[in-house]
Order: C-alpha cells, then structure tokens, then sequence
C-alpha cells in the first residue's frame, strides 16, 4: 500500500489515505470536498456519521462550463431554426397552394372560375381590412359590388351571357357613390378607396383571365397551357429576384414602401425571367420567341409594380400581412398581388398581336 501511495500526488494520496482509514473501521478524517453528517435515525445515532459528497471543483466548472455551452448554442442557433421552420412552412404552403391552382385551371375553366370566385371574395374582405372598412354594412355592400361585377365577366367569359350583357357592371360600379352618400362618416374616400380598389385590384383582373379560353380571342395560345404560363412567369420572376438580391443586393428599389427589394433582385428577376422564357418559346410551337419575351417583360415589370402597389396599402394601415389564410405567405392580396395587376397589362399585350 505504501509502495502505491508513493507514486501518487499529495492530494491523491490524502484520499487513498482517508479511504483506507475508513475501511479498517478507524475514525474518518476530514479532507476537502467533503463533510460529515450525523444520521438521523434514533438507534443510529452516535454511530459513525454519514459521509456526504458535494461536488468537487473541478467538477463543478465542468457542468457550468456544459450548461453556458448549451445555453449559448441554442441561442445562437435559435434564429436559424426559426428561418428554417419558416422556411419549411412558406415551402409546403405554396406547393399545396400551385397544386390546388394549377389542378383548377386544367380540370375545367368553371373549376377555376370557383377558385377565383373564392379568392375575389377573401380577397375584398382583406382589402376592407386594410381600408378600415370592415364593418357589416360597408363590408357586405363591397362584397356585392366585387361579385357582381366578377360574375357579369365571367358569365360572358364563358359564354353563358351574351357580350352586351357587361352593361350590368355599371350599376355595380356606380353603387360605391350611394354608399358613400348614406354614409354616416365624413371622410368617404375610404369607401371609394376600399370598392373601387377590390374592383380594379381583385374582380376585373380575375374575370379578364377567365378570357385565355377563348380561342377567339387568342388564336393558337388559348387554353389551360396561357394562364399556367403567366403564373409561372411570375413565380420565376419572383425565385430569381429573391436569389439575386440575396447574392448582390446592395441598392434598395423602394426603401419608402418596400425595404427589402432591391434593384439588383429586380433587374436580375427581368434578366433571368425573359432568359426562361426564350429557352421555353424556343421549344413551343405556339408561341413566337419575340411575343414570349415581350410578354415576360411586362408580367415582370407589372408584377414588381403591383407588389409595390399592396405593400404600400399594408404599409399605410400598419400591417405586416394583409391577412393569415396562407400560412408562411399572408392572405391572397399577399400571395396574389403581382398576378392581378399584371393580367390586364398581359391580355392587352396578347390581344393586340
């Protein structure tokens, strides 16, 4: 034993020492890290007390030195795996939202007449919202006017309606003036700014795509395949403006409305889009190189524009979303904004050709 306890160091040997005393039955000795305490039990006590351990130093900076490291790791890490959660929700939503979209427009044009219905519907109801005016009587009053002026489109779109039955859009147009007029409030400009908005904003756009069915109008492009195509020009668009931006934005392109879009994201967004669309035209049949690129160009350039255009309605009313049924997305103005300000750009373009 001696010979063993030569070859320690002195604290380890005063804890062989004490261990070995313990042992042979002799009385503990007291040594650092350690204390004594008499049993509690009542034919026990007197005896030999009870040894206790507390944690040795070292020990004791281990499990604090583990603890800071997690601590500070999760930390850190916590706004990474919050993106990444965000991230994974924007992804799946939208996927189950193009897979929705783009099942309606192939199964048949009234399949996708319904899913515009429904979206010019929520879609009034945010921009009241944003309006402020989302009380009963006005908000009922600019449903009426934002479907009856879809439905009047739409019908004649399909030809269910003769043509000369659009006049009925004027009394839906002219029916934000009698709401204005027995308006209890003396600031109307919101009535007019939350009607007309959903009609120019929402109805018109939604009815006119309801219009790429007809192979009168469009000759040789008509068709599911046309309004595919101008949402994934816009979904292009939006991919490579987000990329390049991320990589080499550097000047903002609207700080007042939109801080986080950039000119180089934009630009990049043009270039790449009408790149795409080029190699695309260039493998179909029905659609010329030149009106492709054309037609890329203004769904870029209208679609930016129209982003801006809801960002600065949201901005004006101190919302970050103009509403919660997309989840990583917003509501519909925020998921279809640059599709309905750039549809009527898109079918003036295709109708003059």
């Amino acid at each position: 034993m001696e010979m063993s306890l030569c070859r320690l160091s002195p604290i380890r040997k005063g804890r062989w020492r004490y261990k070995w005393r313990l042992w042979r039955g002799g009385a503990p000795l007291p040594i650092p890290n350690r204390e004594v305490k008499p049993r509690r039990d009542d034919d026990t006590a007197g005896d030999r007390g009870k040894v206790v351990r507390r944690p040795p130093l070292r020990e004791a900076r281990t499990a604090m030195c583990g603890l800071s490291c997690f601590l500070v790791s999760h930390i850190a890490l916590f706004p990474i795996f919050a993106a990444m959660k965000e991230l994974l929700i924007r992804s799946v939503s939208g996927l189950l939202l193009a897979a929705i979209l783009l099942a309606c427009v192939l199964i048949s044009p009234w399949a996708y007449a319904a899913l515009l219905l429904f979206i010019v519907i929520v879609g009034t109801f945010e921009m009241a919202r944003l309006q402020q005016m989302n009380q009963p009587p006005y908000l009922l009053l600019g449903e009426i006017c934002s479907v009856g002026v879809f439905a009047c489109s739409a019908l004649a779109a399909l030809q269910v309606i003769p043509q000369r039955w659009l006049v009925l859009e004027i009394l839906f147009v002219m029916l934000p003036f009698l709401i204005a007029l027995f308006s209890k409030s003396k600031d109307v400009k919101h009535v007019f700014a939350y009607v007309y908005g959903s009609l120019f904003f929402l109805s018109l756009p939604a009815s006119l795509m309801l219009y790429f069915y007809r192979e009168d109008l469009f000759v040789g492009m008509a068709g599911p395949g046309l309004i595919v195509l101008v949402f994934c020009l816009l979904w292009a668009n939006d991919i490579f403006a987000y990329l390049t931006g991320k990589l080499l934005g550097k000047h903002k392109l609207f700080p007042r409305i939109s801080p986080g879009k950039t000119i180089e994201g934009s630009l990049g967004g043009l270039v790449f889009t009408i790149i795409a669309m080029a190699v695309f035209a260039h493998y179909a049949e029905w659609l010329p190189i030149a009106d492709g690129i054309g037609m890329a160009a203004i769904a870029v350039v209208f679609g930016t524009l129209g982003d801006l255009s809801e960002s600065m309605l949201k901005r004006q009313a101190g919302v970050k979303d103009s509403g919660k049924l997309i989840p990583g997305h917003g509501g519909i103005l925020d998921r279809f904004d640059s599709v309905m300000f750039s549809v009527p750009f898109i079918f003036v373009y295709l109708l003059l050709l």
